[in-house]
């Protein structure tokens, strides 16, 4: 299961030892009760349960075992396997890769549910709209002048399932992404969205 690479750092995070395993397991069911009732996963944690971390490393455990279980619900995986994933692939400790994939077994038709009621059944964001304005830039030169459009895009996103539901986002679920293009960055961005269309349409014959 292919999870990404900033969750993958957050297991890592979750398989460190100088975790107990009560506050993991504190900060797993956290994560599930966030992404079923809609609530950041912080009103779900008392201060006692995660003493000892620190807000950036626990948002980032959060985020983690949020976007996991949501992958396997997604995949439908079993107890077994996401116990066998947490251990063989992350490292984590047989008890607490246990504990947590209990907790995921228990809430796993909720957490499909989920996904299916959300446009964003991955950790990626889901593309909202686009839009686009295009800037000439003029050079002087002794022999002519030459005129350079540069294209300026702006993709509106919508924040992964796993970030809306338990708060690690930046707040705003809707986030912009600003780039620029030169004529010919264009061109090349333009085939390859052709091709991806083109492969789409064949898989659908």
């Amino acid at each position: 299961m292919d999870v990404g690479d900033k969750t993958t750092e957050g297991l890592i995070v979750c398989a460190d030892s100088k975790w107990s395993h009560d506050q993991v397991e504190f900060i797993a069911d956290a994560a599930i009760k966030a992404i079923i009732d809609k609530k950041p996963a912080e009103e779900s944690l008392s201060e006692g349960s995660v003493s000892g971390i620190d807000g950036k490393l626990l948002n980032q455990m959060l985020s983690a075992l949020a976007c996991t279980m949501l992958e396997a619900a997604k995949m439908d995986l079993s107890n077994e396997e996401l116990r066998s994933l947490l251990t063989n692939e992350h490292e984590m400790v047989p008890q607490r890769a246990q504990a947590i994939a209990n907790m995921y077994g228990k809430q796993k038709a909720s957490l499909r549910s989920v996904l299916a009621q959300s446009s964003s059944a991955s950790a990626l964001p889901t593309l909202v709209s686009t839009d686009w304005r295009m800037d000439i830039d003029v050079a002087d030169s002794m022999d002519r002048v030459n005129k350079k459009p540069l294209y300026h895009m702006s993709l509106q996103t919508l924040a992964s399932a796993a970030s809306r539901f338990t708060g690690t986002g930046s707040g705003n679920p809707e986030q912009d992404i600003r780039f620029a293009m030169t004529e010919e960055q264009l061109e090349e961005l333009l085939f390859r969205l052709r091709d991806a269309c083109r492969t789409a349409e064949g898989a659908q014959v």
